[in-house]
């Protein structure tokens, strides 16, 4: 029973830590579409 805890918490965290990588990713591809039309202004 405590592997099985185990487990469960470690694809949950394993979870949360894809779902922060996504929308730090979607933070930068903000930016940098930010900045390019920025650029394109210019």
């Amino acid at each position: 029973v405590a592997d099985l805890n185990n487990i469960r918490k470690i694809s949950q965290s394993s979870e949360i830590g894809i779902l922060d990588l996504t929308n730090k990713l979607t933070k930068i591809e903000l930016k940098i579409k930010n900045l390019l039309s920025i650029l394109e202004q210019e």
